[in-house]
């Protein structure tokens, strides 16, 4: 990758870190949320670590499906943005 190609990506980055900023799933200005931060490889892989504190459990020792649902669509809207398409069709007329 030469200088242009790694100054766009570090632009791109940074955009999206700014547009996800107060998300719930991924955002750094949300402290009551997961604060994930993912890492898409070449690949095409998502990945994050995160250790559930009990406020996100349904019953004990488990996590919440609902939780587990932003998870899963959190990761795959950064492999969405990381691919370049969009992470959701535009609306319109039926």
């Amino acid at each position: 990758m030469d200088t242009m190609d790694t100054t766009a990506a570090t632009t791109e980055k940074n955009a999206l870190k700014e547009l996800h900023r107060d998300c719930f799933a991924c955002g750094v200005r949300n402290h009551s949320g997961l604060n994930l931060h993912f890492d898409v490889g070449a690949d095409g892989v998502a990945t994050a670590v995160w250790l559930p504190s009990p406020a996100f459990q349904s019953y004990p020792d488990r996590a919440h499906g609902g939780v587990i649902a932003t998870l899963l669509d959190s990761a795959i809207v950064h492999v969405l943005f990381k691919s370049r398409h969009p992470p959701c069709l535009p609306g319109g007329d039926p």
